[in-house]
C-alpha cells in the first residue's frame, strides 16, 4: 500500500489526522501495511483500528507471524464476513459516526511469543478466506484505498479505548487509564445516609446484543444496589432489594433516554424513564456508597449523571426525566 497524505505511514506525531492508504499498482500481490515480527511476552494480543471506506469495501487484519489468523470486514455494511486461521480468537466491528468503524481482531501469539500484523485491502470480488491466500491477491490500480486512524496494538483479549503513546517515539509503550469511571465514599461525602435519587441519560449508539453493563451502584462498597444494562432493543434497570427486580425500557438506535431511580428510607424504590414511572418495588433501604460507569466499547453513551441527597417527588422525577 502507498500513502497519499504526505507521510510514508501513519504516525503518532500526527494523532488527530486520519490517513488514506492507497493500494500500489503492483500486480498479483497483497496490498498491506503492517508491523514486522516482535516479541510480546504475553499470550493474547489485540489490534484495533478506525476505518472508513474511500473506495475499497473490504479490509482485513491478518497475523503475519504465523501467516494464518485473519478477519475480514465489510465497511460498507459494517459487518464481519470472514475469519479464522491458526491463532485467531475473536473479532469486533463497531459503528461510529460519519461512516467510520472501529475494527479489532484478537490473536494468540505463536510458541516463541512473537507476533506481527498487517492491514489488507481486498477486491470487491472477495468472498472468503485469508487475505494472504494466493486467490485473494490482485493487481492494484494505484488509486483505490481506505481511510484509517488510530491503529493500536495491546496486550489482552479485547480492545480498549484509544491511548496515544509518545509523540516523539513511535511504537513506544504506555500505561493506559481504566475504561471505567469509579467513585467511592458517596454516602459519607454527598448522600449522608438519607433517602437519595440518582439520575442520568444515555444515547443508543449501536444495535448490538452486547448485554453490556452501563452503570453499577453499590452499598457497603461491594454489594449490588442497582444496575443498568444494554441489550439489542432495550435497556434493563435491575434493582437489588429483598429480591432482584427488572424493568425494561425499549428504545431504538439514536434514541436519547433520561432516567432516574429514587430510594426512600422506608425501603421503596422507583424507576422513572422519559417522564414516566416504569416500576416501583419495596425492600430494604440501602445507602448508595459507590458507583461505576463502564465500557469504552459500550453501545450506549452515559451522560449528565446527578445524585441528590433526598427522595425527589413524583412531580420532580417526571420533570427531571422528560425529554
Amino acid at each position: 500500500i502507498k500513502e497519499v497524505q504526505g507521510y510514508s505511514s501513519p504516525s503518532v506525531d500526527y494523532p488527530t489526522s486520519a490517513f488514506k492508504l492507497v493500494e500500489s499498482s503492483a500486480l498479483a500481490t497483497q496490498h498491506t501495511i503492517g508491523t514486522s515480527s516482535f516479541a510480546t511476552g504475553v499470550v493474547n494480543v489485540t489490534l484495533s483500528v478506525f476505518v472508513k471506506q474511500a473506495s475499497n469495501r473490504y479490509i482485513a487484519i491478518s497475523d503475519n507471524q504465523w501467516g494464518a489468523g485473519y478477519a475480514v470486514f465489510d465497511i460498507t455494511n459494517g459487518i464481519n464476513i470472514s475469519y479464522g486461521g491458526v491463532g485467531y480468537i475473536s473479532n469486533k466491528i463497531t459503528a461510529l459516526a460519519n461512516g467510520w468503524y472501529r475494527i479489532s481482531v484478537t490473536f494468540t501469539v505463536n510458541g516463541t511469543g512473537n507476533c506481527g500484523f498487517v492491514i489488507n485491502t481486498l477486491l470487491p470480488s472477495y468472498t472468503s478466506g485469508s487475505a494472504a491466500a494466493v486467490g485473494n491477491r490482485y493487481d492494484g490500480d494505484g488509486t483505490s484505498g481506505v481511510y484509517i486512524y488510530g491503529a493500536q496494538l495491546e496486550a489482552g483479549s479485547y480492545p480498549t479505548s484509544l491511548t496515544f503513546t509518545s509523540l516523539s517515539i513511535e511504537g513506544s509503550t504506555v500505561t493506559r487509564n481504566a475504561d471505567n469511571l469509579e467513585v467511592s465514599n458517596l454516602d459519607n461525602v454527598i448522600l449522608a445516609g438519607t433517602s437519595w435519587t440518582a439520575s442520568g441519560e444515555f444515547i443508543k449508539k449501536q444495535d448490538k446484543d452486547s448485554a453490556m453493563y452501563l452503570f453499577f451502584a453499590y452499598y457497603l462498597s461491594s454489594l449490588n444496589l442497582f444496575r443498568i444494562r444494554d441489550y439489542t432493543t432495550y435497556v434493563q434497570f435491575k434493582i437489588f432489594t429483598t429480591s432482584e427486580v427488572n424493568y425494561n425500557h425499549y428504545l431504538s438506535l439514536g434514541d436519547t433516554t433520561k432516567w432516574a431511580i429514587r430510594a426512600k428510607t422506608d425501603g421503596s424504590y422507583s424507576v422513572y424513564v422519559n417522564g414516566t414511572s416504569i416500576g416501583e418495588t419495596n425492600g430494604t433501604f440501602q445507602k448508595l456508597d459507590k458507583y461505576i460507569i463502564t465500557g469504552a466499547f459500550a453501545p450506549t453513551s452515559t451522560n449528565n449523571l446527578i445524585f441528590y441527597n433526598t427522595a425527589l417527588t413524583d412531580t420532580e422525577l417526571t420533570a427531571l426525566t422528560t425529554l
